[in-house]
């Protein structure tokens, strides 16, 4: 085989392996996003339906669920939409402190007002990210 036809077949072989390994597209990036939104808005319907007879067992699976949502949101957005991650993000904080409070008080009775405010206020904060970077959620 020719030295040129070689060359050119390394060059076709090389070419094709950095397009596999290719940055995703901005439209990627974003549905992405957009599937992270769904997950945390998933986690804070999960927190929202704590009630003053859930167990702790029950808001630890909720923190749980609203924690590893949020970090994959943080990571989606830091790539479309960064000034909306630390906006959730500190929403988010908010009402896992919360319940990380009824883990220690063995009670959601006294703070079922406070869950839900916050759960309110995460939720807000995941739907205007998601209006932000153009989910249909």
């Amino acid at each position: 085989m020719p030295t040129s036809r070689i060359v050119l077949a390394v060059a076709a072989a090389a070419t094709l392996g950095l397009s596999a390994c290719s940055s995703p597209t901005s439209e990627e990036k974003t549905a992405s996003a957009c599937a992270a939104v769904t997950a945390l808005q998933g986690a804070v319907q999960q927190a929202s339906g704590l009630t003053v007879d859930s167990s702790v067992e029950e808001a630890k699976v909720a923190k749980k669920a609203l924690t590893d949502a949020s970090s994959s949101l943080d990571q989606a957005l830091a790539a479309v939409a960064a000034d909306r991650a630390k906006v959730v993000t500190d929403a988010k904080d908010k009402l896992v402190s919360s319940l990380g409070d009824v883990e220690k008080d063995a009670s959601l009775k006294d703070a079922a007002a406070s869950l839900q405010e916050e759960a309110t206020a995460l939720r807000a904060a995941v739907q205007s990210a998601g209006d932000s970077i153009s989910c249909s959620s």
